[in-house]
Parts: C-alpha cells; structure tokens; sequence
C-alpha cells in the first residue's frame, strides 16, 4: 500500500510540473490555422487552437484503439503460447501483457506516419509543434504517457489536451 501511494504521489509531482511547464506554452499557440510548408506528404499543419481534435474524437479514437489493443493481447498470448511459454495464472502478468500490448500498439502506428487505426477513421493525426510527424522518442514518451493512472480524465480538460500530449509535446489535430 505504501509503495502505490508513493506511486501516486510521483505521479502527482510529475503532472504539476508539467501543466507548469505547458501552461505558458498554451498561452502563445498560434492561433491561426497556417498550413506550413509541404513536407514528405504534403499534409502538415501546425496545430492551433482551431484544430485541435475534438473530445468526441479522441473518445472514439480511444475507443476504436481499445479494440485494437485487446486484439494485440490476445496475438501476443497466442505467440507466447505457441513458443511453450505457459503464462501464470496471475493478474500482475495480465496487466504487464496489456501494458506492454498498448505502448507496442501506440508506439509503432503513431511512429509510422502518426495515425493509429482510431485516428484514421476519425480523420485525426498526432504531430510535434511544427506540424510533422513526431520523432520516435515523443512517440515513445507519449506511450508510455498513457500509462499514468487517470490520464483518460485528463481529456475533459478545458485545453483539449490530454497528458500524454503535453508530456511529449504533441498534438491531436484534424486532418484530411
């Protein structure tokens, strides 16, 4: 019991810090919707406070990543137990199985051109401040973001940014 609390209360410290840090950053976002420069794809947008995704979005991103996550831990059981590695009967292994199964699932879509299933059908797409596609180590870190308990609270906040995107320096925004 001790050792969550401590959990918690790192956790608590590392987002006080952040929503500082990110605070003074929301405050100067551009507020204009200027297309930059064509890159690679031609598709790139700076992300402003117009088009950001909105809440009903990135619930449906959640939610079609859900399924998609679930299908990764049940291939990732099935591999285990093709290569004879019995897994325990221990509910500590079934959430390490879907930790890991999500910041896989997250972690490669969202390097591969930032969009992961949910955010093609929404028509959303996760990019760094200049509009392009993150780079691997804020995907990474936004991954693991998402394993913070009570981050899917932070969507109801009034920035339409949730932890996992302030912490990397990210963004959900629409896109075509």
């Amino acid at each position: 019991m001790e050792l969550r609390r401590t959990f918690h209360g790192v956790f608590a410290v590392l987002f006080f810090i952040a929503y500082i840090h990110h605070r003074e950053k929301l405050k100067n976002m551009n507020t204009e919707n200027t297309v930059l420069d064509a890159g690679i794809d031609g598709d790139y947008f700076k992300p402003t406070t117009t088009n950001l995704a909105t809440t009903g979005q990135r619930f449906a991103n959640y939610l079609i990543d859900l399924v998609m996550v679930l299908i990764v831990i049940v291939l990732l059981a099935v591999i285990l137990e093709l290569l004879s590695f019995s897994i325990p009967d221990n509910d500590l292994i079934y959430r390490l199985l879907g930790v890991i199964s999500m910041v896989i699932y997250y972690t490669l879509t969202e390097m591969s051109g930032g969009r992961t299933l949910g955010k093609l059908i929404t028509k959303t797409k996760v990019v760094n401040e200049l509009g392009e596609t993150p780079k691997a180590s804020q995907v990474l870190k936004r991954s693991l973001c998402r394993i913070v308990p009570f981050e899917a609270f932070s969507a109801f906040s009034s920035t339409k940014l949730m932890w996992h995107d302030k912490w990397s320096d990210t963004y959900t925004i629409k896109a075509n």
